[in-house]
């Protein structure tokens, strides 16, 4: 009986190692990965809903002006995010499908002018950026960053602060398309291709404005960006 009892404790305690060895093991990983999972698949449907909501408020608007109007509150309240943006672009696709001209023209504006209201809120090289890469000829891109990048004839505004010697200043510039460069390089080879295209045209450009060097922008004003700064490979 005392040899049974014996026998039984060390059952029992290869049972609670066994179990517990499972618990440490990577046996275990596929159900936690799972949780995982269907807590991003839940968070992703909830914000996918939150759009859909926000996007037919704008739609249910008794006019195009009047949705245009929507629009921007959406985007002065920070909703106007990309899922917004995603599913307009969904919408105009099936209005393009279904032939329906006036959902078209519609939906495209409502489009360009999501667009538009996302590039007003952020920074002035950002936005040059933004325009740039929804840009595909080269001709109007560098005619873009030559009006971006010409010196200005600087003025006082009413506040008293001077206007700015450029629409965008060249290093930040250069920062932000190192930045997509650095996020994205690896990721999007389409991309990173198009980041050198207007990271070469930006140069040729500040070298037409500045000269070679871009000694002479610098003495006339202190913005100026010498285009040998542009470092992207």
């Amino acid at each position: 009986t005392l040899e049974r009892k014996k026998r039984m404790k060390r059952q029992q305690a290869a049972a609670a190692a066994s179990a517990a060895e499972q618990e440490r093991s990577p046996a275990g990983e596929p159900e936690l990965l799972s949780e995982v999972s269907a807590a991003i698949q839940s968070c992703m449907h909830q914000r996918i809903q939150t759009a859909s909501l926000a996007l037919q408020t704008v739609l249910r608007a008794e006019s195009p002006d009047a949705m245009a109007r929507q629009l921007m509150l959406l985007n002065a309240k920070g909703g106007l995010d990309s899922n917004v943006l995603m599913l307009l672009e969904a919408n105009l696709e099936q209005a393009k499908k279904a032939g329906s001209e006036p959902a078209v023209k519609v939906l495209l504006m409502l489009r360009d002018k999501a667009v538009e209201f996302k590039d007003q809120s952020m920074p002035d090289e950002v936005r040059l950026v933004r325009q740039l890469l929804r840009t595909e000829d080269g001709v109007a891109r560098v005619s873009i960053l030559r009006e971006a990048l010409r010196p200005r004839e600087t003025v006082y505004l009413a506040d008293g602060k001077k206007s700015k010697a450029q629409a965008v200043d060249g290093r930040k510039l250069v920062k932000a398309l190192a930045s997509l460069v650095e996020r994205f390089g690896n990721v999007d080879p389409k991309l990173l291709e198009k980041l050198q295209a207007i990271g070469g045209e930006a140069q040729a450009v500040a070298a037409e404005l500045f000269g070679p060097e871009g000694q002479d922008a610098h003495k006339r004003q202190g913005e100026a960006w010498k285009p040998g700064e542009l470092k992207l490979s």
